[in-house]
C-alpha cells in the first residue's frame, strides 16, 4: 500500500479520535436525536435555543440523517490542527477550581485546594478525585457524570476553614454541521429537547449534560459558573469558533455541602403533627381490640358517645376492614372499580417511564432506540388514562346529584361543595406537609435539590393555591406538587356539574342538548388552541420541554379543555339513572356496537403510533385533530362499555371489570395518585452514579410495592378516619339514602337476633331499633 493512500486514512482516523476526546472533555451535552436545522445559536452570549416541533421546517431525526449511506460526516472535518490544539490544552478537573474568583475567600480556598493537591494531602485529593472526568461510552449517550457526591461533601480542610461543596453544572452545546452525526449520538437523537432555563423539577433536561465539580464551600454558584465559562472558552477558542457553541448554567440550589442538608427535628410542627396522629391511631386501635367482645362483634368503643366514635374513627383495625370490604354498595357501578384499576396502573407505568429519564444511563442511546418503537405509543398517549378518571368522576357526580334531586327535588350546594372539599383536602394536606417539611430532610444526592427540595420550595410559597384547588391556573411550572393538577380540574368540573345535572333533570329537552353543545364547544376549543399554538398531547419524538409546559398550561390542566369527557360521564349517569328494564338488543347490533367501540378505543390508544418514530414530522393539523377528538372517541368506548356491562352484555370483559377485588384498590387509589411522584423523586434524588438501562426498570416492583404500602398507610391514618369524622360532625353530609340503608341493615340483623337469641337480647335489640327509628325520622324531616 502506498504512503499516499495511507496518509488520508490515517488523517481521518486521527480526526475522529481527536474530535471524540475534544467533545467529551468539553462536557458537551448529549442528546440523541438531531434537529440541527432548528438549533439557533448565539456564540456571543453562549445561548442555544432548543427546537420545537411544528416551527415550520422539516425535522430530521434519523441516526444517519443526511448521510444517505455515504461516508462518515467526520471525513469532511476541518483541519486536524484545531483538534490537536484542543486536546493538548483540554483542562483537567483542577483547572475548574475558581482560583481567580472575585470573592477573596473563595479564591484563597481554591488556591489552598490546588496547593494541597500538589502536596498529595488526602482531603484535597478527595475533592479533586470526586469531580467528574471524561468517561468511555460518550457516543452511547454516557454524557451525564455525577462524580462522587459523598466523597466531595465529606472532604474537609485540615484547619476546618472550609469543606467540599458539590456543584452540578448543566452544559449544553452544539457541534458544527460537519459533525452532526456525532452530535446526534451525543444527544441521544434529540429524544427530548430542552433549554437550560427550562424548569427541570418535573421534566428532565434531557438534551443537556450534567457535570460534577467539587469546590470550597466559600465559593458561590456564580463563582463556579464563571470559572467554567472562562476555562471552556479558552479551551474551545480555536475549535470551530464560528460553529461550535456552548452554554453553561450552575443554579444556586445545585451546589450542596454537608452543613446545608437540613436535619429532621422531632420537635418541628410537621413532625409533631404526624406523631400525634400516629399516637391517636395506636390508642384507638388498642382500645378497639380491648373493648371488643370478639373479632366479629361490633366494638363497644363505637357506642360510647361522640368522643368514643371520633376516637374509633382512627382505629387501624376498623379502617383495614373498610379497605378489605369487597361487598358492592347500594347503587354502585362495580365495573368502574376495574376501569379505575386499569387506568391507574397504566398511568403509574407512564409516570415511572418519565421519571427514568432523570437517571444518567451509560447506554442512553439504547434506551432511546427502545423507546422509539411503535409500542411506546401506549405511554405517549397517557392523557387518555387521565380521561378515564375524569369520566368516572362525571358518572359518580351525576349519579349522586340525580339521587338527591329524585329524593328532595333540590340541591343543597353549600353542603355538596363543602363535602367535596372535605373529601379531597385531608390527604392532600398531609402529602403537602410531608413533602414540604419532612421529605427534604430524609436524603441527599446530586439531583436531590432539583427533584425534592425545589418542589418543597414551591409548596412553601404556593400550597394555599392547591388547598383552594385553583393551582392549575398559575402555571404548571409554579405548581406545588405538579401531579396534583388533576384535583384542581376535578374540583372545578364538580362545581359546574350541578348546572348540567339540574338542567337535564328539570328540563330534559333543554338540558341534554345544552350539555351536548357544551361538550362540542370544549372539543372545538381544544382543536383551535392546539392548532394555533402547535401543541400536541402526545409526547412525540423530539418534543421540547417548553412545548410540554405549553401543552399543560394552555390545554391539559384547564377544565374547559377536559369538559367533554366529564360531560360524557354525566350523560352516562343520566341514562343509568332512568333505565328501568334490561336493554334488549339483537346479537347483530351488539356485535356491531362492540366492534365499533373496540376500534374506537384502539384508535385513541394506538392511533398516533407514528409519533413515536425518530423520523416523525410534526403536522399541526394531525396533532390538533387527535387533541380534539381523542377524548370523544375514547369516551364513546367508555360509555359503550359501562352501559353494556350494566346490561350484562359485556361477557368476560364485564365480568373482569366487575371483580370484587378491584374495590379494594379503589379505597387506596386516591392515595396512590398522591404518593407515586414523591416516591419516584425520592429515589431519583438519591441516585449517585450512572446506571445501565434495561426495559425491565420500568417494572420496579419493589418501588411499586412501597407506593401501595405508603398509600395504604395514608388511607388508614388520614383518609378513612377523616371521612368518618366528617360524617359524625356534619350529619347533613350523610345522604338520607345512606341512613335508610343503615336502618335496613339494623332491621335485618334484629330479625336474625329474634330467631336465634333469647328474650333479653331481643328486647335490647328492639330498644336499639326504636332509637334508630327516631333518628331516621329526624333525618328525613331535616331533608
Amino acid at each position: 500500500m502506498s504512503s499516499a493512500c495511507f496518509r488520508p486514512c490515517a488523517w481521518r482516523v486521527l480526526v475522529c479520535f481527536s474530535a471524540l476526546l475534544a467533545l467529551g472533555s468539553a462536557f458537551e451535552e448529549i442528546d440523541d436525536r438531531v434537529v440541527t436545522k432548528y438549533l439557533s445559536v448565539s456564540t456571543k452570549n453562549h445561548s442555544i435555543k432548543t427546537p420545537r416541533v411544528g416551527d415550520g421546517d422539516e425535522v430530521c431525526l434519523r441516526p444517519n440523517c443526511g448521510t444517505s449511506g455515504g461516508p462518515s460526516p467526520l471525513a469532511g472535518a476541518a483541519n486536524a490542527s484545531e483538534y490537536h490544539r484542543f486536546v493538548a490544552n483540554f483542562p483537567s478537573p483542577i483547572d475548574f477550581l475558581p482560583v481567580d474568583s472575585r470573592d477573596e475567600k473563595c479564591a484563597a480556598d481554591s488556591r489552598s485546594v490546588l496547593y494541597n493537591y500538589q502536596l498529595f494531602q488526602l482531603w484535597a485529593l478527595r475533592m479533586v478525585d470526586s469531580m467528574a472526568k471524561v468517561p468511555s461510552g460518550l457516543l452511547e449517550g454516557n454524557v451525564n457524570h455525577l462524580g462522587h457526591f459523598d466523597e466531595c461533601v465529606m472532604a474537609k480542610a485540615d484547619d476546618d476553614s472550609f469543606s467540599g461543596q458539590y456543584c452540578l453544572a448543566a452544559v449544553k452545546y452544539r457541534l458544527p454541521e460537519n459533525l452532526k452525526h456525532m452530535d446526534q449520538l451525543l444527544h441521544s437523537y434529540y429524544y427530548m429537547n430542552s433549554d437550560l432555563d427550562d424548569p427541570g423539577h418535573r421534566i428532565p433536561h434531557f438534551s443537556s449534560s450534567d457535570w460534577a465539580l467539587c469546590v470550597p464551600t466559600s465559593c458561590s454558584h456564580t463563582d463556579v459558573e464563571r470559572r467554567i465559562r472562562q476555562v471552556l472558552d479558552g479551551a474551545t477558542r480555536d475549535f470551530h469558533s464560528g460553529n461550535f457553541s456552548l452554554d453553561v448554567v450552575v443554579r444556586h440550589d445545585m451546589c450542596q455541602s454537608k452543613h446545608q442538608i437540613p436535619p429532621v427535628h422531632l420537635t418541628s410542627p410537621a413532625v409533631l403533627f404526624f406523631l400525634f396522629f400516629l399516637f391517636l391511631c395506636m390508642v384507638a386501635t388498642i382500645l378497639d381490640y380491648r373493648t371488643s367482645a370478639s373479632e366479629t362483634e361490633t366494638p363497644k368503643l363505637n357506642e360510647k358517645g361522640l368522643a368514643g366514635k371520633l376516637l374509633y374513627a382512627f382505629s387501624v383495625r376498623r379502617n383495614l376492614n373498610v379497605i378489605c370490604d369487597m361487598k358492592p354498595g347500594p347503587g354502585e357501578i362495580p365495573c368502574l372499580h376495574g376501569a379505575r384499576f386499569l387506568a391507574a396502573i397504566a398511568l403509574l407505568l407512564s409516570h415511572k417511564t418519565m421519571a427514568l429519564f432523570y437517571i444518567p444511563f451509560v447506554n442512553r442511546n439504547q434506551m432511546v432506540t427502545n423507546m422509539s418503537g411503535a409500542w411506546s405509543v401506549i405511554g405517549r398517549t397517557a392523557i387518555i388514562y387521565t380521561d378515564v378518571f375524569i369520566y368516572i368522576s362525571g358518572i359518580l357526580t351525576g349519579a349522586n346529584l340525580l339521587k338527591q334531586l329524585s329524593k328532595n327535588s333540590k340541591l343543597n350546594l353549600v353542603d355538596i361543595y363543602a363535602n367535596r372539599w372535605c373529601r379531597f383536602t385531608p390527604n392532600l394536606l398531609v402529602v403537602i406537609l410531608f413533602c414540604t417539611y419532612i421529605l427534604p430532610s430524609l436524603g441527599s444526592g446530586p439531583m436531590w435539590n432539583l427533584v425534592v427540595s425545589r418542589h418543597a420550595d414551591l409548596c412553601t410559597n404556593n400550597a394555599w393555591r392547591s388547598l383552594m384547588y385553583i393551582h392549575n391556573y398559575f402555571g404548571f411550572e409554579n405548581m406545588c406538587l405538579t401531579h396534583t393538577h388533576q384535583l384542581g380540574i376535578d374540583m372545578q368540573l364538580f362545581i359546574a356539574a350541578p348546572l348540567f345535572v339540574y338542567c337535564m333533570w328539570r328540563w330534559p329537552r333543554f338540558g341534554i342538548p345544552f350539555t351536548i353543545v357544551m361538550a362540542v364547544l370544549s372539543t372545538a376549543l381544544r382543536f383551535y388552541v392546539s392548532y394555533q399554538n402547535n401543541l400536541t398531547v402526545v409526547i412525540v419524538f423530539g418534543i421540547s420541554v417548553s412545548q410540554l409546559f405549553d401543552v399543560a398550561n394552555l390545554s391539559y390542566i384547564l377544565p374547559t379543555h377536559r369538559l367533554t369527557i366529564y360531560l360524557m360521564g354525566t350523560l352516562t349517569a343520566y341514562y343509568l339513572h332512568h333505565k328501568k328494564d334490561q336493554l334488549k338488543i339483537s346479537k347483530a347490533t351488539l356485535y356491531f356496537g362492540w366492534t365499533v367501540a373496540i376500534i374506537s378505543g384502539l384508535w385513541a390508544l394506538l392511533g398516533p403510533y407514528k409519533m413515536s418514530f425518530m423520523d416523525f414530522k410534526y403536522d399541526p393539523m394531525e396533532a390538533a385533530f387527535y387533541t380534539a377528538f381523542a377524548p370523544v372517541i375514547w369516551g364513546f368506548f367508555l360509555v359503550w362499555s359501562v352501559i353494556m356491562v350494566e346490561h350484562n352484555h359485556a361477557g368476560w370483559f364485564g365480568t373482569f371489570l366487575s371483580l370484587p377485588c378491584f374495590k379494594m384498590f379503589t379505597q387506596i387509589a386516591y392515595a396512590i395518585y398522591l404518593t407515586q411522584f414523591p416516591i419516584f423523586f425520592y429515589n431519583i434524588g438519591r441516585v449517585r452514579t450512572s446506571m445501565e438501562h434495561s426495559p425491565w426498570m420500568m417494572f420496579n416492583f419493589g418501588e411499586f410495592s412501597f407506593i401501595f404500602l405508603t398509600s395504604t398507610v395514608l388511607t388508614v391514618m388520614f383518609d378513612l378516619p377523616f371521612q368518618h369524622v366528617r360524617k359524625l360532625l356534619w350529619p347533613s353530609f350523610k345522604s338520607s339514602y345512606n341512613v335508610e340503608q343503615a336502618f335496613q341493615s339494623k332491621t335485618e340483623s334484629a330479625s336474625a337476633v329474634i330467631s336465634n337469641k333469647k328474650d333479653s337480647d331481643v328486647s335490647s335489640k328492639l330498644k336499639e331499633l326504636e332509637n334508630n327509628n327516631i333518628i331516621f325520622d329526624l333525618c328525613k324531616k331535616s331533608k
